[in-house]
């Protein structure tokens, strides 16, 4: 029972233990990955949810994503040419859906099907073994209720620092742009992931932006680190200000670079200098690396100085 509660502490009591919270999380923010290892998010709600737990509850069942498989037992028999459905009653009746919800979405998926004793068979058109299996592929991504990707959602008390606690949900799994077209008892406004290229594209750049400076800072706060906040903010806007969500390793930012001497002091030395002879690519050292590189004074401070004027 410790094992099992410390386990499901660590995945489950907050979005802050659900997420990554480490020096990989902090690799994954600034290269930008397309989606985060343990995507998750956390859902405020308002209206009566915030307080009363059985309206969270009912709330957190509507969002989580119950697909096919989790009610029913996908078997194929490639003898009779079927695919074979076994519905799971108790799990039916967990999920709080009813055997009618699953017969009608099988309805639209294979209307040639015939439904006895909890037991539904589907005879597959053009019964070759392929299209079996694409069949019962294809039944366990049908989703009953809930939304795509959000696989389990739990309620979280949250406590503020005045002292008030409300309810909030946190998900594993991510998908705002669905979530975001529930308003009923919702917060949108204060809704939020961690998945930082799916806010980009959602909400805008800027939202982005600052997505990155909160997850940065979520990392920084859990290892205790001090960190100025106009680093962070520098790096956001670095890695904001093209439009899209780039890295900030060779493929993004380091690999843009006008000078081809600091990019190759970079990463990929050999590379960037063969293609800069091959296509005759010349440097004009106005930056801070390709200066230092081949021994100059760098433009910055009193060596972008380059006229002194004298006052008699």
């Amino acid at each position: 029972i410790v094992t099992h509660n410390t386990l499901r502490t660590f995945h489950y009591a907050g979005v802050a233990s659900l997420a990554q919270l480490g020096f990989t999380r902090l690799v994954e923010i600034v290269d930008a990955r397309k989606t985060p290892k343990k995507p998750v998010m956390e859902i405020y709600l308002k209206g009566d949810a915030k307080k009363d737990y059985d309206k969270a509850k009912t709330l957190a069942a509507s969002i989580e994503q119950i697909t096919l498989e989790k009610v029913a037992k996908i078997e194929e028999d490639f003898n009779k040419k079927i695919v074979l459905l076994s519905i799971d009653q108790t799990a039916l009746k967990d999920k709080g859906l009813t055997e009618k919800t699953v017969v009608e979405k099988i309805k639209e998926i294979a209307p040639s099907h015939t439904h006895e004793n909890h037991e539904i068979k589907i005879k597959v058109k053009d019964d070759t073994l392929k299209n079996i299996r694409k069949m019962t592929n294809r039944l366990k991504e049908v989703i009953l209720r809930g939304i795509p990707v959000i696989n389990r959602v739990i309620i979280v008390e949250k406590k503020h620092k005045d002292g008030t606690m409300e309810l909030t949900l946190a998900t594993e799994g991510s998908n705002l742009a669905a979530l975001l077209k529930i308003p009923e008892g919702v917060d949108t406004e204060r809704t939020t992931t961690n998945d930082i290229q799916e806010i980009a594209n959602t909400l805008g750049i800027e939202a982005g932006r600052n997505a990155i400076i909160q997850e940065m800072n979520n990392v920084l706060d859990a290892q205790d680190l001090r960190v100025d906040q106009r680093h962070i903010a520098l790096i956001a806007d670095t890695m904001t200000n093209g439009g899209i969500v780039s890295s900030v390793g060779r493929h993004g930012l380091a690999g843009k670079k006008a000078s081809l001497l600091a990019r190759a002091a970079f990463e990929e030395t050999a590379k960037h200098l063969i293609h800069a002879c091959v296509y005759g690519e010349s440097d004009q050292l106005k930056g801070v690396a390709e200066n230092i590189i081949i021994g100059q004074t760098i433009p910055c401070g009193t060596g972008q100085v380059e006229l002194v004027m004298q006052n008699e």
